[in-house]
């Protein structure tokens, strides 16, 4: 069993709406929740925190220099810190998808999400990671 407190989670995204919703979802659930709405946010927040699980959208249109996700997920990727990846978006093209299977990402859903999706993926990859790291 898992000590939810413990458990850091870095939301990418930059919709505040979205950003709000699932921060108060995860933070319900007893998560240490960090978001940022841009990749430069983002860096700064992955690297302070070295969280266990980042959920990135793809697409950072608004605030991103255009940068997307997965360019946010390839530098930290390279960083030696081990975590698990939840993609999201609201659409994604045969290119972005061909893009997501080069890289080690965990898991891909689409918006809107649905909350008691959102909430079982999470609780079920963050204990299969520590499942993995008990019989390691």
């Amino acid at each position: 069993m898992i000590d939810s407190s413990e458990i850091k989670i870095l939301i990418v995204d930059d919709e505040s709406k979205v950003l709000y919703y699932m921060r108060c979802l995860l933070e319900r659930e007893g998560y240490k929740v960090f978001t940022a709405q841009n990749i430069h946010s983002a860096l700064d927040s992955f690297h302070a925190n070295l969280p266990d699980l980042c959920i990135v959208d793809i697409y950072l249109s608004e605030f991103s220099d255009k940068e997307s996700g997965l360019d946010f997920l390839r530098k930290v990727f390279t960083s030696g810190h081990d975590f698990k990846t939840i993609v999201i978006s609201g659409l994604c093209g045969v290119e972005k998808i061909e893009e997501m299977e080069k890289m080690p990402i965990d898991i891909f859903l689409y918006k809107p999400l649905d909350i008691d999706q959102l909430r079982n993926t999470v609780k079920s990859l963050l204990q299969a990671d520590n499942a993995n790291q008990t019989n390691a």
